[in-house]
């Protein structure tokens, strides 16, 4: 198959339904990278204001990270997990964002929830923490309570592995 080709089918609404949720904003994004990159090396690499597509939400995001790649492009974080998320929640409730990572999740759902409900949200990674809590700063979103701790099924202490992967601040294990 046709390098073209395949590049096409893997962008199909099946297998990347976020490309398609807003495809004029997916398509502006996707140009200024290719135009801001080849102006300067160094640009996917510095952190770009975005609005998110749900909500009047914004984020800082690193266009050749793994989690903001998406974001920067079409403005959505896993698609279909957005939109179960933004459909079972209501002003008033709470929500547990387990393994927060940089609040994608748990920016919209504060915005749902709204002042009288409340978001928990963990996250151990300390780099990852930051930029949630800059995002909710960001937002103005005092609904937030931030932790640093890991959930597991037990209490106690254990060793925390962190990715070495520089664009991507997760758990490597």
């Amino acid at each position: 198959m046709q390098p073209w080709l395949m590049r096409i089918r893997e962008n199909l609404p099946d297998r990347k339904p976020q490309l398609w949720e807003h495809p004029v904003l997916n398509v502006q994004r996707r140009l200024k990278r290719a135009v801001f990159s080849r102006v300067d090396a160094q640009w996917p690499s510095r952190p770009q204001r975005v609005k998110l597509a749900e909500g009047d939400l914004w984020m800082d995001v690193v266009p050749r990270a793994y989690v903001d790649n998406g974001i920067f492009d079409s403005g959505i974080h896993e698609a279909a997990t957005t939109h179960t998320v933004l459909a079972y929640l209501q002003p008033g409730m709470t929500f547990v964002d387990v393994g927060a990572n940089i609040g994608y999740f748990s920016l919209l759902a504060a915005k749902r929830v709204g002042p009288q409900g409340a978001v928990h949200a963990f996250e151990p990674v300390a780099a990852n923490r930051a930029r949630l809590e800059a995002h909710a700063r960001t937002n103005q979103l005092n609904n937030i309570h931030i932790r640093s701790e890991a959930v597991w099924s037990q209490t106690g202490t254990m060793p925390l592995y962190e990715s070495g992967w520089d664009l991507n601040h997760g758990l490597a294990s």
